[in-house]
């Protein structure tokens, strides 16, 4: 079935799941972990009653949570890009995936030996080979028998 090749041809392109939901949660739940910053700092100071030359070292340690992330994080805007380009794509392949699956079936339902119906059966089941990752063609071959026990 189509449905079939279309989910092989989604899954062989990495756009078979939506991790949009997953994405969103994350760059949520990021503002729960803290920022940490570290400063250190040397002074040098004189001090002229007692004609010495001093040293100082300070660290500054400051953790800051951004609370405000845990209802609306920037980063949702470019997920939202992404995942409008992911639609774009499915799109796009499906279109190519049903053009190439009907081409196949028309090509294939000609029982003829003409050459060039025989080349245009195998040109569109090497595309939809591409398209899917071999898939198709796996599908093609006859099942063997299993073996008796």
């Amino acid at each position: 079935a189509i449905s079939a090749v279309l989910a092989a041809a989604y899954a062989a392109a990495g756009i078979d799941r939506d991790p949009r939901d997953s994405w969103i949660r994350r760059a949520r739940l990021a503002g729960l972990v803290p920022w940490v910053t570290v400063r250190t700092t040397r002074d040098t100071s004189w001090q002229d009653d007692q004609s010495e030359v001093g040293h100082g070292t300070s660290l500054e340690l400051r953790a800051t949570w951004r609370l405000d992330r845990l209802l609306f994080d920037g980063k949702e805007l470019q997920v939202a890009a992404v995942e409008a380009a992911r639609h774009r794509e499915r799109r796009r392949l499906a279109a190519r995936v049903i053009r190439a699956y009907f081409a196949w079936r028309r090509a294939a339902s000609i029982a003829s030996d003409d050459e060039r119906v025989v080349t245009r059966v195998a040109e569109t089941v090497a595309e939809l080979d591409a398209l899917t990752d071999g898939w198709f063609s796996e599908q093609l071959r006859p099942r063997a028998a299993a073996p008796a026990r």
